[in-house]
């Protein structure tokens, strides 16, 4: 079975919980205690917090992908699509014109014809 979207994300997010842990620990095990600056010498730890950090970040930005590409056809089935939500696709959809074999956008299930900028 697929994980959905929120599953990934709480999976993820615990993956950078462990490895906040095997900081912790690995500080508790070189006698570093709990917080203070790190020596050049164990300065390689910082790695960890930081792996946490981009992969907590990652998380959110897969979830938010998921979220859209699913809502986003359910938003565009609605009639009228108001002009204020087509202006505000229009800023971070791709403007690319279609191809005979790719008419369709990544999220939208109707064909999407767009304009040839170049002459405006």
């Amino acid at each position: 079975m697929l994980m959905t979207a929120i599953a990934h994300f709480h999976g993820s997010i615990e993956t950078a919980d462990q490895l906040l842990a095997m900081y912790a620990e690995l500080r508790r095990s070189r006698n570093l205690g709990r917080r203070g600056r790190l020596d050049p010498a164990n300065e390689d730890l910082l790695s960890l917090p930081k792996s946490a950090i981009v992969a907590c970040m990652s998380a959110l930005d897969a979830y938010i992908h998921s979220v859209l590409y699913e809502q986003i056809p359910i938003v565009l089935r609605t009639n009228p699509v108001p002009d204020a939500l087509c202006d505000a696709m229009a800023g971070v959809l791709p403007k690319k014109k279609p191809t005979a074999s790719k008419t369709h956008s990544h999220f939208c299930p109707l064909p999407i014809v767009w304009p040839n900028f170049a002459q405006s």
